[in-house]
């Protein structure tokens, strides 16, 4: 990853090594956090974001679900998105914003002295599985790991801890494979097929 100068940090912008946290963070140690991920292209030599409000809006929705107070508002924090990217210079890039619950009392419920802490970092990044996979194709298999139910987790949302596919990308054996496919118990036999003309067509984790 190539840094680049400013992150959105709790309402300022801060010089990329100095957007940190405790390591008793409330979110590190319990996931209490959720999540985006927005592509920005250049369109006529400018940023854009695509479906940036969408994005944000499900940032909001995840956080209703979860809980977390986000002490900001929709488009105070797409004003942000906005803001990070042309500070940066960049023209296209990955915006990544985050709200966790920051550094406060270590219980697994958290007490009233618990904050929210929210970030937007924006980056340079290309194609997602890498050049050769866009040129060439990608590698696809069905992880031994299944996607919990809709009924079990909130599996439509962005928490940040998101344990199966991360275990997903170490399972056997599919260490050739450039993406893994999570899916429900009942989708594991039409992906094999269906794959082949949509990776996303089982809902993979992305």
């Amino acid at each position: 990853m190539n840094p680049t100068e400013w992150i959105w940090h709790n309402g300022s912008y801060k010089p990329w090594h100095e957007a940190t946290t405790h390591v008793l963070t409330h979110g590190l140690h319990y996931g209490s956090s959720i999540f985006e991920g927005i592509r920005v292209y250049e369109k006529d030599g400018a940023p854009v974001g695509f479906r940036l409000r969408e994005h944000m809006q499900r940032l909001y929705d995840s956080a209703r679900v979860y809980r977390i107070e986000i002490p900001y508002t929709l488009d105070e924090l797409i004003a942000a998105c906005h803001g990070v990217v042309l500070r940066n210079g960049l023209k296209s890039a990955y915006l990544r914003p985050i709200a966790f619950r920051g550094y406060g009392s270590i219980g697994v419920a958290p007490a009233g002295d618990v904050p929210i802490d929210v970030a937007i970092a924006a980056i340079e990044w290309g194609a997602y599985l890498g050049e050769e996979a866009r040129e060439n194709g990608a590698r696809v298999c069905v992880s031994s790991w299944q996607r919990v139910a809709p009924n079990t987790i909130p599996a439509g949302l962005r928490p940040a801890a998101i344990i199966c596919p991360a275990s997903s990308s170490v399972s056997k054996p599919i260490a050739s494979a450039t993406m893994k496919v999570w899916v429900w118990p009942l989708m594991a036999r039409s992906v094999r097929v269906r794959v082949k003309t949509s990776l996303w067509c089982a809902r993979a984790c992305c």
